[in-house]
């Protein structure tokens, strides 16, 4: 949900993140010269490794010598030999400590920051073109979302005359304003919250001030992708199936959508893309169309160009223009089924029904392998629809592609197509994310399934346009997805005729390509996302020697069939089995369930086992030479006989995304630990807030009061610190975030209801300066906090803030935001925030520099504090960690709650069972160190100094090589700390990580 209210600089809404300290630069691990710390462990565990290529960063380091090899720690400490093989593990370690405590500290650089950006020209001399997104409106596309899921045209143009009223009323205010700028706007939307506007470089701080403006961006060139874009090598690689020959000759595939272009005015004959290459076709006027019949009400001829589009995608031949390119099966012929009933293209049920119909009469006259339908249906099984596709792949061996649908994360109406494939749509141009619109899993009212079955490029898909050979049309959503896949179908079904429409199935979900790396984040992981991969022409095609395709039954006497395959050490492999709904005109939604499993000899590699999808696939990597046993295995049959494709095949390694887990406990320091005893308002004990903030942390720079209320204050308490936490609905991602704050402390001269928009106007007294000016690292938002007592931001004070009172006063917190590390751009850094504009416990002042002396009232608006004080709990250091455990990426450790600025010892090692002769984990208690555990092996040790804060964070920078993908590192520290134990070390918790990529 999103919670807004009208707000000055920016907007209230919900937000998320977890937590990372930033290091200020990057050192190497090891030195160039001697590869004896990291790489030597690599090398030693099966990786071959440069080992300048992995790197440790942190704000203090020490160079360290160890075991005859030099640790080069932003620049090499030379002399020290500080490894000490006859002491136990726990004094080597405390040496280790006492020698680096004496060692220097260096300093390291920070990165610039990125240059200016500019819009592209106006139609003004000196003007640029510019994007502004509002926080706000006054009305919402409710209605028209319902007149668009109603499928009413008349309905959705009489909201749309209403709407575009509406807009330019809501921003006639800011129309003015950027009329006064000396620029102008030139257009506006209510499709989105915005408008574009020509304005003077230099009236952009001040427009981006403005209290409406959430954030201003240039306005860029935006090439659109083309079918090029789609079938070349960086998408579904068409391109070099085409290049072998492999046109889709000789097969037909069935368009059943708003008709082809059968009649272009100019010409008088189908349009010039469903020609062959060379020679003459046996279809309309020598095309390659061979069918073209009105089903509908409406005539062949293509009346909206839809279907035109979707034929291009899937068989086209270039037409006239520079964009123009092959669809997947330029050789392949076209059977149109034209279902429109209007000049929209829209169709009813009963019209598709009798096309099913007509497609499988003519199947057999006409060679059609594939059918394509790209239009909204029934996610229903029992649904005439569903059961005219599912018999037509069942008895006529033709394989049925649907459009999965734009609602995104609706399937209501999403077609079933149980025994066809469901197709997703992605962005194109190598990108391969989800688009948002791509209707996503589960299948409505069938939450066990998961949908689609595959993604294929769907974004802004340059096409044929209609009665147009010297144009384009431009296409976006599933329809064009489904349309790849048919292609690809038929290019497959041309190449191997004797393959059935099932093993087609099989073989095009076999090779699709992992693009979890692309689609990691929420709600665009996974199969109900994306399927079981991204469409891949050049895999499906290739000649494979030991690929295996073939049909087996299962019977209710033999459950089980094996089925040995080759394999080779090293190789990924995937292997998919596929079985069709047998029963289509029962009305019975059940269907047989088949279950997959793949042993090396006695050893399980990979498993898959849903209990309603009719496709199983599991991916595995071989482990030795030789050979697999693939065990289906039928959980439930429908019928006495369930006939299953099988597909075997060498394909790409997968995607294996990292892991890092905590385990283990790490023991007490001296430190004290900090706690939040003073969350405010005070409900924020209990729970989040309704509402997040990006003031007073993000924004640009600012000057931000807040007033809470007496009544929500305790009768006393200390303050040592404040603390923010972020929100656990919606979060804008921000890493490697600084900024310059300053914070007073005091008391106000009113309640929250009565604030003033002069910020002296509301002060009592004498503030307190609890934090001066000065810069600070911010830890990483990439997430949402599940945590309400999550406080991820923690600001100690300089001077502690003691309130006592006898007489009830509002307390008042002043924030300066004098920069930040995104120079003039906004930082969206979100915090959790309250907003009650009945109740008032908050209410903040917000102006537009941090020296401002009047600003913005906002009743009832606050972010969610919490006063932090010093227990007499003494703290257990923790390491955690931040960012993906992946090769190429940056992984960094976060130590906090240790004791500040002290030495900390971190060490690498290749397990947590065993170090030398010790058994791990170890207990040190017999060493004066109770409740410390030595939980990883001491391979590679390495030094650095905590910050005054008692935190310390290292990123450590992961080769992009495959060879570490799966290979497990474990971590522990150790901080000097005296006091804490006889050993004056308190340890961490072990923090396991396998790398992915």
């Amino acid at each position: 949900m999103n919670s807004m209210s009208p707000t000055p600089m920016g907007w209230v809404w919900r937000t998320t993140g977890p937590a990372s300290s930033k290091s200020s630069g990057t050192s190497k691990l090891c030195s160039d010269a001697k590869k004896s710390c990291l790489g030597g462990f690599l090398a030693r565990h099966g990786a071959h490794f440069l080992s300048e290529n992995l790197q440790v960063a942190s704000t203090r380091s020490v160079p360290l010598r160890i075991r005859g090899g030099e640790s080069s720690l932003v620049a090499p400490l030379r002399g020290a030999a500080l490894f000490f093989p006859s002491l136990e593990p726990s004094m080597q370690l405390l040496s280790l400590v006492l020698m680096a405590v004496l060692m220097p500290s260096q300093q390291v650089c920070r990165t610039a920051a990125a240059g200016e950006r500019h819009g592209l020209p106006g139609a003004r001399p000196g003007s640029e073109r510019w994007l502004v997104t509002f926080a706000d409106r006054s009305f919402t596309l409710e209605a028209f979302a319902k007149a668009v899921r109603e499928g009413s045209t008349d309905r959705v143009a009489e909201i749309v005359t209403g709407l575009e009223a509406k807009v330019v009323a809501d921003q006639a205010a800011f129309v003015e304003v950027v009329k006064a700028a000396g620029g102008r706007v030139v257009d506006q939307w209510w499709i989105v919250n915005g408008c574009a506007i020509e304005v003077p470089h230099k009236a952009l701080a001040g427009l981006q001030r403005h209290p409406r403006v959430v954030r201003l961006d240039p306005d860029e060139i935006a090439r659109p992708t083309a079918i090029k874009d789609s079938t070349n090598a960086r998408n579904h690689a068409s391109d070099a199936a085409n290049t072998r020959g492999l046109i889709g000759t000789g097969v037909a595939i069935a368009v059943m959508d708003s008709g082809v272009d059968i009649h272009v005015p100019a010409t008088l004959r189908p349009h010039i893309a469903f020609y062959p290459a060379k020679g003459k076709g046996k279809g309309i006027g020598g095309s390659r169309i061979v069918q073209a019949v009105a089903v509908g009400k409406q005539p062949a001829d293509d009346v909206v160009g839809h279907g035109t589009s979707v034929a291009g995608v899937a068989a086209a031949e270039p037409w006239k223009t520079t964009a123009a390119d092959r669809g997947h099966a330029p050789g392949a012929e076209i059977a149109s089924y034209s279902i429109a009933n209007d000049l929209q293209g829209n169709s009813d049920y009963a019209t598709i029904v009798k096309a099913w119909q007509r497609i499988a009469a003519e199947a057999v006259k006409y060679r059609i392998k594939v059918a394509n339908n790209a239009y909204s249906g029934s996610p229903d099984p029992l649904h005439l629809t569903q059961q005219a596709l599912d018999s037509v792949a069942l008895n006529v061996d033709v394989l049925p592609v649907v459009s999965a649908g734009n609602q995104g994360g609706s399937t209501w109406n999403s077609q079933s197509a149980a025994n066809g494939l469901s197709v997703g749509a992605t962005r194109g141009g190598g990108v391969k994310t989800v688009w948002i619109y791509s209707s996503r899993g589960p299948l409505y009212k069938d939450a066990l399934r998961y949908y689609p079955d595959l993604v294929a490029n769907g974004v802004d898909t340059v096409t044929p346009l209609h009665d147009a050979e010297s144009s384009n049309k431009q296409q976006t959503g599933t329809s064009m997805s489904s349309a790849q896949v048919s292609g690809a179908a038929a290019l497959f079904r041309a190449q191997f005729p004797k393959h059935t429409a099932l093993e087609t199935r099989a073989a095009i979900l076999a090779t699709t390509e992992d693009i979890l790396r692309q689609n990691r984040a929420a709600p665009f992981r996974g199969r109900n996302a994306f399927g079981l991969g991204y469409l891949r022409d050049d895999l499906l095609t290739a000649s494979v020697a030991s690929r295996l395709i073939q049909t087996q039954t299962l019977t209710t006497t033999t459950k089980t069939r094996t089925v040995v395959y080759p394999v080779k050490a090293g190789k990924a492999y995937a292997v998919v089995v596929a079985w069709n709904r047998l029963l289509t005109t029962n009305n019975s939604a059940k269907w047989s369930n088949l279950d997959v499993q793949v042993y090396s000899g006695s050893r399980l590699l990979a498993t898959a086992a849903t209990p309603r999808n009719l496709t199983e696939k599991a991916v595995f990597l071989a482990p030795v030479t030789g050979n697999v046993n693939i065990v289906v295995t039928g959980k439930s049959l429908s019928q006495r006989s369930v006939p299953f494709a099988i597909v075997a095949t060498e394909v790409e390694m997968p995607f294996f995304e990292g892991e890092v887990h905590a385990y283990g406990k790490g023991c007490a320091g001296t430190s004290p630990l900090p706690t939040v005893s003073v969350p405010l308002p005070a409900f924020a004990a209990r729970s989040f807030g309704n509402a997040a903030v990006i003031q007073p942390l993000g924004s640009t720079p600012h000057r931000l009061q807040m007033i809470v209320a007496a009544n929500e204050l305790p009768a006393s308490f200390r303050a040592t610190g404040i603390a923010f936490r972020h929100d656990e609905v919606r979060f804008s991602p921000i890493k490697n975030y600084s900024l310059n704050l300053e914070v007073d402390v005091g008391y106000a001269a009113s309640d929250p209801a009565k604030m003033s928009s002069t910020f002296a106007a509301n002060v009592s007294g004498k503030l307190t300066k609890v934090f001066p000016a000065k810069s600070l690292n911010l830890p990483d938002l990439v997430a949402r906090n599940t945590n309400h007592l999550n406080w991820i931001v923690q600001i100690p004070f300089t001077v502690p803030f003691l309130h006592t009172t006898t007489t009830p006063r509002s307390l008042l917190v002043d924030f300066r935001l004098h920069k930040h590390s995104k120079g003039s751009n906004y930082a969206f850094y979100f915090v959790d925030a309250t907003y009650d504009a009945t109740t008032v416990r908050v209410s903040r002042v917000l102006g537009t520099s941090a020296n401002a002396t009047t600003g913005t009232v906002s009743i009832g608006l606050g972010p969610i504090i919490g006063f932090s004080q010093s227990s007499s709990i003494r703290a257990v250091p923790d390491l955690a960690f931040q960012g993906p455990a992946e090769i190429g990426k940056t992984l960094s450790l976060v130590v906090s709650k240790a004791r500040k600025s002290t030495v900390a010892l971190m060490w690498i090692g290749a397990s947590d069972r065993n170090w030398l002769w010790l058994k791990l984990p170890f207990d040190l208690s017999p060493f004066g160190a109770k409740g410390c555990w030595f939980l990883a092996s001491y391979d590679i040790p390495m030094a650095f100094t905590t910050q005054a804060d008692g935190t310390l964070t290292v990123p450590v920078s992961i080769p992009n090589n495959r060879v570490y993908v799966r290979l497990p590192l474990f971590f522990q520290l150790a901080i000097y700390d005296v006091g804490a134990n006889a050993l004056n070390l308190a340890f961490t918790n072990g923090l396991k990580v396998v790398i992915g990529g």
